[in-house]
């Protein structure tokens, strides 16, 4: 799911160089790697903290990529495609609403090698780029017949849009063609073309259909000047009026005569852009406001306006999902330099995370083990969002800052508090353990420590230490005081004299209980 907005402008660029290009720049002769939906686990299409939460219209285009029918998406890139979006951005002209557009090619899975090929859902012109990219076969099986049901497929359990259930609206979704559609999807077809792992049967196209209404719209664009439309390939023969209304009829039966529209191919844009309008989101509006007062409409807004307004009235629900990316689960703070690693996805305050892993060598979240040296990379967009969040969330009054807090990560659930509680427990045990067996833990501690002579001195004060702590870098341990006293003046370890890359120590509990019992019994210093 991409976000930014689409510039006709920079689509003019793309057209007139496809104008003059060979094939109007398909160059494909494969299907690309990223359109191949077999690879596809999930392609969502979402409002949320990415695109500000805006009223997302999801739109899916499968274009007949068979025979003639290669003239469309032909002439959606060299031009029809930048009147479609003149005529959309009139219409969908609030700065709270956000177009999501994906493109697939698709032709018959029976004798194809790519039946269908899917762009990602863009906002911006990523989704007319990547229209030419699609490989235009150009073959169909000529029987009478093409896999538009691929696409109804795919939709239904390849892509998520988050909006449908709260938002009580559905996407869209349109092909394009000049042939009948396959009667159903036999297994090893969805194996073959979409699903690697299917292990089940054939798939009718009513239940095909009644999976793909869960999340979408279905409509069917039937191009009239179209080679398959007019002519009965099996048969060799030109079609009949009455074979043509018979087979309209057909396609009436599975979508309804509303989501069936009969045009020419140079109308398919205009038929595209007259089926989206109608799935507009109705702008509520309050009718006991005047107006004027209901200038609160976002048509009357302009981006910035709106930005405010909405940053204002943001729910809990929606602060949680925002917060969930721009607060560090370690500091629980909104972070300035997020980094991510590896094949991690969630992101960390970068100082935060280093020292948690030079402490603990260990992934905060899966609590895998992980090199200190971890190679840490910025994460720009949560940046960005942090950016953008941050000085919205600090008009919030203390109360609901905790709150959201609070509701985003529990304490009790949070990657800190889970330490201080084991830390506890682990103290504790020891403190209880080293009670109970003094002398035999005054052994093994005085073998792990010769250094210091077994006399539980601070190897710099030459006392019994009052908070003895181990400097993590070297293994050493110091009196607190005395380690924060000559780390004043130097940066080495006052015994072995080695230049130190890290000042951090821990305490050393073990040590602890033996200083105390020493300090009330002055024999075990003898």
């Amino acid at each position: 799911m991409g976000g930014g907005s689409f510039s006709v402008t920079k689509y003019a660029k793309q057209a007139e160089i496809a104008k003059v290009s060979v094939n109007s720049g398909f160059k494909a002769n494969s299907m690309c790697g990223e359109f191949d939906p077999r690879a596809v686990s999930t392609r969502f299409s979402k409002t949320g903290p990415f695109n500000e939460f805006k009223d997302v219209i999801t739109i899916l285009v499968g274009l007949d990529v068979t025979g003639s029918m290669g003239k469309i998406p032909k002439n959606l890139v060299t031009g029809k495609l930048g009147s479609l979006m003149v005529d959309l951005q009139k219409t969908f002209n609030r700065p709270n609403e956000n177009l999501q557009i994906s493109f697939a090619g698709i032709g018959d899975a029976k004798t194809d090698r790519s039946p269908l090929q899917v762009t990602h859902f863009e906002s911006d012109n990523r989704f007319a780029q990547q229209l030419p990219k699609i490989w235009l076969e150009g073959r169909g099986g000529a029987n009478g017949a093409e896999s538009y049901n691929l696409l109804w497929y795919y939709a239904a359990n390849k892509t998520h849009l988050n909006y449908v259930e709260q938002a009580k609206r559905k996407g869209i979704l349109i092909t394009v063609g000049d042939d009948n559609v396959h009667p159903s999807l036999t297994a090893s077809e969805i194996k073959r073309c979409l699903d690697p792992k299917y292990d089940g049967g054939n798939l009718s196209n009513e239940v095909l259909l009644n999976a793909v209404r869960e999340q979408y719209d279905v409509y069917h664009i039937v191009v009239t000047d179209g080679t398959a439309y007019g002519y009965d390939f099996p048969k060799r023969a030109n079609k009949s009026h009455k074979q043509k209304k018979a087979e309209a009829a057909q396609w009436v039966k599975l979508l309804g005569p509303e989501n069936v529209i009969p045009v020419r191919s140079k109308n398919v844009a205009s038929a595209i852009a007259t089926i989206i309008k109608k799935h507009r989101p109705v702008q509520k509006v309050n009718m006991s406001q005047s107006v004027d007062e209901n200038k609160s409409d976002a048509t009357h807004l302009t981006k910035e306006e709106w930005k405010v307004q909405n940053m204002k009235s943001l729910t809990d629900s929606q602060w949680k999902e925002a917060l969930s990316y721009t607060l560090c689960p370690l500091t629980r703070e909104f972070m300035k330099h997020p980094v991510v690693w590896g094949g991690s996805k969630e992101a960390y305050e970068k100082e935060a995370v280093k020292k948690y892993i030079l402490l603990h060598q260990k992934d905060p979240r899966t609590q895998k083990k992980v090199s200190a040296n971890l190679l840490l990379k910025p994460n720009l967009s949560i940046s960005q969002l942090c950016l953008h969040y941050k000085p919205y969330f600090e008009l919030l009054s203390q109360e609901r800052q905790k709150k959201l807090v609070d509701l985003t990560l529990p304490v009790e659930a949070s990657v800190m508090h889970k330490m201080a509680v084991e830390n506890k427990e682990l103290e504790h045990k020891k403190t209880v353990n080293i009670s109970q067996n003094a002398h035999v833990f005054l052994s093994k501690i005085e073998k792990a420590n010769d250094a210091i002579n077994l006399k539980l001195e601070c190897p710099i004060s030459m006392e019994i230490m009052e908070r003895p702590v181990i400097l993590i870098e070297t293994g050493q341990t110091y009196d607190e005081a005395s380690l924060k006293q000559w780390f004043e003046k130097n940066n080495t370890d006052p015994l072995t004299n080695k230049v130190l890359n890290s000042k951090q120590y821990i305490h050393n509990v073990a040590m602890q209980s033996l200083c105390d019992t020493a300090r009330v019994t002055p024999e075990l210093n003898n």
